[in-house]
């Protein structure tokens, strides 16, 4: 962490917002491009086999991690093309992405993807007049404070909607290694002291 801490404030301090955007866009779009091939003409490489059959992985070997980068790549591509019209023709990315997350399956990736769009779409109205910039705050406030309202008191319906439960139920396989390793406990005496609260060597 402290390696990766130093190396992005080295980025930070010799590139500008556009130089780092496009680097970030011409390496994840590449990877992008590169693991939606590997999911559509090699399937056995580029989806899941084993939990998650049939999720697109790509390059990477995991839905989640599939779908955060093409959601990421989304707002990066978009951020290029708005700083530069240069960059326009890497917008070609942005329906790429779309595509990529859907194959995924992954549902939060779909949130995030939305959410940035919204900040996006946010921002340029708040440019415009006066009239429009108070009109968007408001919005934006009751937009947000419904949502609030929705995920507290509402969450089990927003779930439901999701195709999701508000635990970890969903992680059948996941659990199903957990409930394995609780039961040997003479083997596994430090997983005990960590989440169990000591070992029972009874």
């Amino acid at each position: 962490m402290t390696c990766s801490l130093i190396g992005a404030c080295a980025i930070a301090a010799h590139l500008t917002w556009e130089e780092i955007l496009a680097r970030l866009t011409l390496a994840l779009g590449s990877l992008m491009v590169l693991s939606v091939g590997l999911a559509i003409a090699v399937p056995s490489i580029g989806q899941m086999t084993d939990i998650l059959q049939g999720a697109w992985s790509g390059v990477w070997g995991e839905k989640q991690a599939m779908g955060m980068y093409a959601a990421l790549l989304i707002l990066a591509s978009l951020s290029l093309a708005l700083s530069n019209q240069k960059y326009w023709p890497c917008l070609f990315l942005v329906p790429l992405s779309f595509v990529a997350i859907i194959g995924t399956t992954g549902k939060t990736a779909i949130l995030m993807s939305f959410m940035g769009l919204a900040v996006f779409v946010t921002g340029w109205l708040v440019q415009r007049d006066l009239r429009v910039a108070i009109a968007t705050l408001w919005t934006s406030i009751l937009l947000g404070s419904a949502t609030l309202y929705g995920l507290t008191r509402g969450k089990e319906a927003v779930f439901r909607l999701l195709g999701c439960k508000p635990d970890f139920t969903g992680r059948t396989e996941v659990w199903r290694e957990v409930e394995y390793v609780a039961r040997k406990k003479t083997n596994n005496w430090l997983w005990l002291s960590c989440c169990v609260g000591g070992p029972d060597l009874n």
